[in-house]
Order: C-alpha cells, then structure tokens, then sequence
C-alpha cells in the first residue's frame, strides 16, 4: 500500500512549522512519499519558504487549480479538493491528531484511507534541527534577562511591589530580546498557589516569591521554560529545606535524562518521598491526589509548544537522543508558599545537557 504523511495548516501548526523551518502566513499542503517531501503554498510565499531551506521542492498551489477553484470554493472546501489532488495516487495518508475535518472528510470520499498518527509527527518534532536549537537559545536569553529584571525589583523597589507591575517589566525585557510572553506565572507569599494561576496582588517579603517564564521566540517560534524561587528577605527555615530537597530532586532527573530512560519522574519522587514530601506516586492522608508537597509532575518537551512531548509524568516516554525536556521539581505549602526550580535541557549519552548557561538556582537575589 502506498503510504504518504500529509500536513494541511498554517503559521498555527508546530508540525508544519518544523518542517518548512518557517510559519507560512497562509495555508499549505506538505506531503512526505518514500522520504521525500513537497509543499505546495500560495504563490506569494514560494519564495519564503523555498528560502528558509526546510524543503527543496517547493509549489504554487496554482498548480493543482488553486485559481481556477476559488471562486467557487469556500476555504475547507477548497484545500479539501487541492489535497485530494496533490495525493494523488496515494492510498493512505498519516496526519496528526487535529487535522482539519473537511479535508479528511474529503480524502476519505476520494477513497483515500486517513488515519490519524500522532506520535510519527511527535517523532519528528522530538528530533530538533539546529535552528530549532539556536531558537531556543535566543529564547533562554531573553527569559534570563526577564528573570533578572524581576530579580532587580525584588532587590530594589520592593515596597509596593506588585505581580503585576514585575510582569509588566518582564514582558517589555522579553519584548526588546525578540520574544514574548504575557503569561508570566509569579507566586507569592504563603498561601499554595492555584494551579497555572498567573499571579496577581503584592509582593510578599520573607517568603518565597517562584517565577515561572516560558517565552517564545518571535522569529523562530521557538519557546524556552524556565522557573526561579527567591525570596526578598530572608528565607524561612522550611522554605530553605524545601530548596535543598528541590535541588536534590532537579540533580537526580537531571543527570539521569539520557536516552531511553523513562523513569525521570519517579527519580526525583524517591528523592522526594524519602524527605516525607507527598507526591502523586505517594498521596497524603489517602487522598487520590496530594494536595501538598510535589502536587504536578516533573516536567514536559518543550520546542515548537511549551508543552510537548515527552511527557515527564508517572507515565513518561521513553527520553531519546536530543529530546529537549523541561525539568521542573516542585514543593508547595501552606504557610510556606511554592518553591519550584526549572530549566529546560537537552537529553544525552552523559544526562541532562544545559541548552546555555543556568541562571544560579538559589534562594537568594541574584
């Protein structure tokens, strides 16, 4: 059976945006046959995308009757009836989870089987190309940068210190650096935060004050996740052990990320479990879920989204060579607040590979 991987999207699909190395503004058709590729794209963007280098064989849609069809066709009827074309042949077509309805629909009324296989294009995604790499990189640099400015308010304009306020200045750094990101999350004082909560209201001396930056890189579509905890004043004493059993947790998922390990998770819950923290693996009071302690999972793939494969829960994916993973061990109190530490790394023969180098993970303002 003739068997093709098919991408139909735009600038939204992180599928497609790895394979063109670009994020087309209109839609296009991508098929993969016995391990080559072709892209057929509006006329105005050959160019763009030919010049990005991600595909050698680049087409104007026009070439499968784009012009001749439009006036007549809606938008998902059109790209239906194109795809159909550009398989010709075809039998079988592989996509990805969320591939447009109608153009399936169309597919399948062509006799053209479509069956939907998200880990083949997850696959793809987990082996980052090097401009995937240095997209990154500019990403980690701007979130430093946005954590320092968050770390020279805490240090110097503390009194009437609000969330908001150090949000703000963290979107504008990472503006200036090329990325962006308004979804900030700051925790602050006591209290357990909430979740993926943003973060709002005054900035709470003596105790710990986590901030979790995941930017994107605005010409690569890239993205970074990174989370510092630092506490203007001085820290509690059981805010000071949280750390030091979060850094303990972080090292061991760290120097164990190499390739077909999939156990990260529960690394750094025996780290934590042995300190008398509650973990998924090891709820407290026989609850189903902790509602203390190490309460998420250990982290996720980061790349084209902030969250992709693969996973770093109790139920991980085997890593792989290259994977680029965000380690992110937490402990959350209340009365204490949340400490939580995060980088994201690269997966190799020797463990965990910093993509550039870490911020200082410490309690103290940097």
């Amino acid at each position: 059976m003739t068997d093709a991987l098919l991408l139909v999207g735009g600038e939204r699909s992180p599928e497609l945006r790895h394979e063109l190395a670009v994020g087309p503004p209109d839609p296009v058709i991508w098929l993969e046959r016995d391990g080559q590729a072709t892209v057929w794209t509006s006329p105005l963007d050959t160019v763009l995308i030919a010049d990005a280098g991600g595909v050698a064989d680049v087409r104007s849609l026009d070439e499968l009757g784009m012009s001749a069809l439009r006036p007549t066709h809606p938008l998902p009827d059109l790209f239906a009836e194109l795809a159909g074309r550009a398989v010709d042949g075809v039998a079988r077509v592989r996509v990805p989870w969320d591939f447009p309805v109608r153009v399936a629909d169309g597919l399948r009324e062509a006799a053209v089987e479509v069956v939907a296989d998200p880990d083949a294009f997850a696959a793809r995604r987990r082996a980052k190309r090097e401009w995937e790499l240095e997209g990154m990189r500019v990403a980690g640099r701007a979130a430093q940068a946005a954590l320092l400015e968050a770390a020279r308010l805490l240090r110097s304009e503390l009194d009437g210190l609000t969330c908001e306020r150090i949000r703000g200045r963290m979107v504008t750094v990472l503006l200036a650096e090329g990325a962006e990101s308004e979804e900030i999350l700051i925790r602050t004082g006591p209290d357990m935060p909430a979740g993926h909560a943003l973060g709002f209201g005054p900035i709470v001396p003596g105790y710990p004050v986590q901030i979790d930056c995941f930017p994107r890189h605005r010409a690569s579509g890239l993205h970074i996740d990174m989370s510092r905890t630092w506490v203007p004043g001085t820290p509690s004493d059981e805010a000071q052990r949280c750390w030091r059993d979060v850094m303990d947790a972080y090292e061991a998922a760290f120097s164990a990320a190499r390739p077909g390990v999939d156990d990260l998770y529960h690394r750094a819950a025996d780290v934590l479990e042995s300190r008398g923290h509650p973990t998924q693996r090891k709820p407290n009071d026989g609850l189903e879920r902790p509602d203390r302690g190490f309460t998420p999972s250990l982290g996720h793939g980061v790349g084209l989204e902030v969250h992709e494969a693969p996973s770093l829960g109790r139920r991980p994916d085997p890593l792989a060579e290259g994977d680029t993973i965000a380690i992110e061990p937490s402990l959350r109190y209340e009365g204490v607040g949340s400490v939580m530490v995060e980088e994201t790394v690269q997966v190799s023969a020797g463990g965990g590979r910093h993509l550039l180098e870490p911020l200082p993970f410490g309690l103290e303002l940097p």
